[in-house]
């Protein structure tokens, strides 16, 4: 789902970060300092692993300038 949202953020040459459990502590770390730092950046991308269940739900921040 992550992977769709991307393709449609970068058509429309939204700035983004993603975070999802694949990636590493670093880039965890930057994708989310990227969010809070950069401008440009003013979506965030995120997947939660659901409690137990192992479902990946998808929650997409926006900015209030998107809105």
């Amino acid at each position: 789902m992550l992977d769709l949202m991307e393709i449609e953020l970068r058509r429309k040459k939204v700035g983004y970060s993603r975070l999802d459990g694949s990636m590493k502590r670093t880039d965890r770390t930057n994708a989310i300092v990227s969010f809070q730092n950069d401008p440009d950046t003013v979506v965030m991308l995120v997947s939660i692993k659901a409690g137990g269940v192992g479902y990946i739900h998808s929650l997409v921040v926006l900015t209030v300038g998107l809105i």
